[in-house]
């Protein structure tokens, strides 16, 4: 099994080099996931609670579009609704605000967030959500205040990585 803690044990600054370390020891994720929930997220001590059962060796990812009625649906572990609700609030109530200007221009120009939020489907982790956020607390509260605030459609499709546990054929 290849656990939080295993993959936490080879944290190394580089995230290339450490992205190659753990990939040897059976990790198969796109670079963009390993970055946000794997190298970013190895400090914080609220990660490993949510996930401390899963064996990380077995999590497929895919990178899909859900509509934003659908990401309406997502559950947020109490951990994290905070800071959910916070960004939601304050974006449905002032509009989107961010000190990143990249983060500012994808909004206005494709009215969707620059990185894809990770999200954990509900067999990963076992508690009958279709779909877990994973990372990108921010990300999500500002699209549902935008969605509150009807600056951006239900509709719209937005890109967001997936992890899931794929039965695997027995040999």
């Amino acid at each position: 099994m290849l656990s939080w803690d295993n993959l936490r044990a080879t944290t190394v600054d580089d995230a290339a080099r450490h992205w190659q370390i753990v990939r040897e020891q059976g990790l198969d994720c796109p670079f963009d996931v390993f970055v946000q929930v794997f190298h970013e997220h190895f400090g914080r001590s609220d990660v490993p609670a949510l996930t401390a059962a899963v064996d990380w060796s077995a999590v497929s990812w895919t990178e899909e579009t859900l509509s934003g009625d659908a990401l309406r649906q997502v559950y947020v572990d109490r951990r994290f609704a905070r800071a959910v609700d916070e960004a939601r609030v304050l974006t449905r109530e002032e509009g989107l605000y961010d000190e990143r200007l990249a983060v500012v221009a994808a909004w206005q120009r494709q009215q969707t967030w620059a990185v894809a939020p990770v999200l954990l489907s509900g067999n990963v982790t076992g508690n009958g959500h279709r779909y877990d956020l994973l990372v990108g607390n921010s990300r999500l509260g500002n699209l549902l205040g935008l969605l509150d605030r009807g600056d951006v459609p239900d509709t719209l499709r937005h890109r967001v990585w997936v992890g899931s546990i794929i039965a695997r054929e027995a040999p």
